[in-house]
């Protein structure tokens, strides 16, 4: 037996997922399939229903307000602001005091 090229071929369980949801999308009356791709290779197998209810439900989920906000963390050296320099910084201004 041959092996196919990488590009060319399905995977297995790709194609048995298909055939799989083709036998189910039959049985519930369903006429489309929706095949995902990642990184050029088809990855996963959705009926179209289940495809849009994932889709829709991604949409309203909203992760990011139940995240907390972050506290100002103090400069671990001690840094501070402070403000406009009135003179430049040079060796002869650090060293003259």
């Amino acid at each position: 037996m041959r092996k196919q090229p990488a590009e060319s071929s399905l995977p297995r369980n790709v194609a048995r997922n298909i055939v799989r949801r083709a036998a189910q999308a039959a049985a519930d009356g369903e006429t489309a399939l929706v095949l995902t791709v990642r990184q050029g290779k088809p990855s996963r197998v959705f009926g179209l229903k289940e495809y849009l209810k994932i889709k829709e439900s991604a949409l309203a989920a909203t992760p990011h307000k139940r995240r907390k906000e972050l506290q100002d963390i103090p400069d671990p050296l001690g840094a501070v602001d402070l403000g406009t320099l009135l003179l430049p910084i040079t060796r002869e201004n650090m060293y003259d005091e």
